[in-house]
């Protein structure tokens, strides 16, 4: 669009009237986010206020004509979303608004009669311990008005305060997409292994109705608590009965009849874990669906022993989706990632540090187990991206002599990939010899049982 500005030929400097005007006057993404362009033309100097905070722009301050990159996340919004960035010229005396639109929908998951309601939890099912109030999360994507059903020792933050659950009748309900805190109400130290579910469904008529077991344990229980897909094996650590102090564990890709395994069998052929640390094992087969079996030596000594087991897939071997950084660029007061996704990647998370902010601390080969494991406790933790293009990864601050990127990406599947991307941009020559020069981008293996179990400590404290 051309804009042109005519004045008489005797009019001075001073007699030129502001002017502030935009080429478009919406800009609307699809859902999934992306960037797109505005273009901006004026005589004066200008500041643009986004009015939420999903909306970034690349210049918040400017003057004369510019163009700016409006960029959107992948916001999972079941139902269009709408914002507006403010421009207004330092003078005050002009302001334009652009409304700014994301359409509604969640790609990718099942829908019944253009109504979804699709529980997204990493795992089939949530486990306890038996103190009051171990809390956990039920996410789910919705585009629906929804009611929550559950056992009356646990209970659900409303919004407001916290209701106990019943099977009978709902005391929770909403709509849309959530991520719900649920804890237990009170301690527990029964010997039983508790198991029951949590089921969500379409509010008042019972429709679209979803479960997910849940399980606490008893006094001689063990159960996993959290699980990372290693690149060839797995790693957990557990949640523990009052009375347990040691855990076997075995890991195999064949079911087991348990009541044809003696105690001393699992006594001297599974491996041994003690309660606070964390297990695993390493050189499992790719793509294959293996079962963790779980018991504890105070369950053993009782007449009626309990054991726990959980399934999981170890990760793909070969055409791992992957995000790729091809530069990290400087755009006013933000820096923005050059990301190009596989054909077998769905979406993508990413994580900006300056000067190795995480990986300092955590040391290279763990970015991948940190940000794997914390998108598995809190996924609102990290921006979920479904589209290629840039994507604002950090604010700039004064003196900073690196910037980090690290992708993960996830595939058609659903399933995370097991290989993560880190590249790092060097501004200065005093920067760490230990890290890549600038330009060079690094492809990383997920972590080893032996890092999660120096780190899940860590973990729970960051939780």
């Amino acid at each position: 669009m051309l804009f042109v500005l005519l004045t008489g030929c005797n009019s001075s400097k001073e007699d030129e009237k502001t002017y502030l005007v935009t080429d478009v006057t919406t800009l609307t993404f699809e859902n999934g986010g992306g960037s797109l362009y505005l273009s901006i033309e004026s005589n004066s100097s200008w500041t643009i206020t986004p009015t939420e905070e999903w909306i970034g722009i690349t210049n918040k301050q400017g003057s004369g004509n510019q163009q700016i990159m409006v960029s959107v996340a992948d916001l999972l919004n079941p139902i269009m979303l709408e914002g507006v960035l403010s421009i207004r010229t330092n003078d005050g005396a002009k302001t334009v608004n652009v409304k700014v639109q994301v359409k509604g929908g969640i790609p990718n998951y099942p829908a019944e009669n253009d109504r979804v309601l699709t529980l997204t939890n990493a795992s089939n099912n949530m486990n306890f311990d038996g103190s009051a109030h171990d809390a956990d999360s039920l996410c789910f994507m919705s585009n629906i008005a929804w009611e929550v059903k559950g056992p009356e020792w646990l209970e659900a933050w409303d919004g407001t305060r916290w209701r106990p659950l019943s099977q009978d009748h709902s005391v929770v309900y909403g709509t849309g997409s959530q991520n719900l805190s649920i804890r237990t109400v009170s301690s527990y130290d029964g010997e039983a292994l508790l198991e029951d579910e949590i089921t969500i469904c379409e509010r008042l008529t019972g429709n679209y109705m979803r479960k997910m077991k849940i399980f606490r344990t008893g006094k001689f229980s063990v159960l996993t608590n959290k699980f990372v897909v290693l690149v060839d094996g797995l790693a957990f650590n557990f949640k523990c009965g009052s009375s347990v102090s040691t855990i076997y564990y075995h890991v195999t890709d064949k079911t087991l009849n348990l009541a044809t395994v003696t105690a001393n069998e699992m006594r001297n052929n599974w491996k041994k874990a003690v309660v606070g640390g964390a297990a695993g094992v390493d050189n499992l087969k790719a793509n294959t669906m293996y079962y963790i079996y779980l018991i504890s030596e105070a369950s053993l000594n009782t007449s009626n022993p309990q054991s726990f087991v959980l399934s999981c897939y170890t990760a793909k071997n070969q055409d791992q989706p992957e995000a790729t950084v091809k530069q990290i660029v400087k755009t006013d007061n933000y820096w923005f990632a050059d990301v190009t996704m596989s054909d077998n990647a769905f979406a993508y998370i990413v994580l900006g540090a300056k000067d190795g902010d995480y990986w300092v601390k955590f040391n290279n080969p763990l970015i991948a187990f940190y940000m794997s494991t914390l998108s598995l406790l809190d996924p609102d933790l990290f921006n979920l991206w479904s589209t290629s293009g840039f994507v604002p990864i950090l604010q700039d601050v004064a003196n900073i002599s690196e910037v980090h990127c690290a992708t993960w990406a996830m595939g058609n599947d659903g399933r995370p990939s097991g290989v993560l991307h880190h590249y790092v941009r060097r501004l200065k020559s005093s920067a760490p010899a230990i890290y890549a020069s600038q330009g060079q981008s690094t492809l990383l293996e997920f972590a080893t049982k032996e890092d999660f179990e120096r780190f899940s400590s860590e973990i729970k404290i960051i939780r």
